[in-house]
């Protein structure tokens, strides 16, 4: 999400979809402490103030992406950012 931090208004979510990516460094991504967050339409960049602290948001970032939104981060059926769904009433 972005934030802004005078008031906390909500303005924009970044969504965990199959492009999703989480990059550290200088070389990937530009910043000497940044961590880099992508996803098919966007690209948050994350401006630490340490190399350590940038390193312990990516791994925790591509921690929750892995535990929490597997199943819409991997390949899915037909191009679709959510997987298939079993026994759904759903039709095409």
């Amino acid at each position: 999400m972005y934030i802004r931090p005078e008031d906390g208004h909500i303005s924009d979510v970044l969504l965990m979809d199959s492009a999703f990516s989480v990059k550290c460094g200088l070389y990937l991504t530009g910043a000497s402490h940044g961590v880099l967050i992508e996803n098919f339409s966007r690209k948050l960049l994350l401006k630490c103030w340490t190399n350590r602290q940038a390193k312990e948001w990516a791994e925790q970032v591509q921690r929750v992406a892995n535990m929490q939104a597997y199943d819409y981060i991997q390949r899915n059926r037909f191009g679709s950012f959510a997987p298939a769904r079993e026994n759904t009433y759903a039709r095409w």
